[in-house]
């Protein structure tokens, strides 16, 4: 049995796609509603919530620490491969996203280095 998926709404082309399919044998017709094409193309039960970002610009970041936490950073960094390299990436991106994995990673490193407190970071990183 030839088989062929159809979404006319999520497809203008879809009445020709389906007639050549007829023309070629297929001998079954499958319509599918919009919502599930695309999760049957990603292979999805489910289409996933897109990851959350909230990405604020370089300076608007820097005006929220200190001049004692970013010495603080900076002396950390001196010492720490991993900060440096986050401090590498904020300066080449020019930009943050607070929620990201490099920023919670960060913000972690910044709370167990005494550099600020849990409080702090929150309000830093917001």
């Amino acid at each position: 049995m030839r088989r062929i998926w159809a979404a006319a709404e999520a497809m203008p082309f879809a009445a020709e796609t389906i007639a050549a399919a007829a023309a070629a044998g297929a001998t079954e017709i499958v319509s599918l509603p919009v919502p599930r094409l695309p999760q049957l193309v990603a292979g999805y039960n489910e289409i996933p919530d897109p990851p959350a970002d909230k990405t604020i610009s370089g300076d608007v970041f820097l005006e929220r620490i200190t001049n004692e936490e970013y010495g603080a950073v900076l002396a950390l960094a001196a010492s720490s491969v991993q900060v440096a390299r986050w401090l590498e990436i904020f300066r080449l991106r020019g930009s943050i996203n607070v929620l990201g994995e490099t920023a919670l990673a960060a913000k972690a490193a910044f709370v167990a280095a005494a550099i600020c407190s849990q409080e702090r970071a929150d309000e830093i990183f917001s």
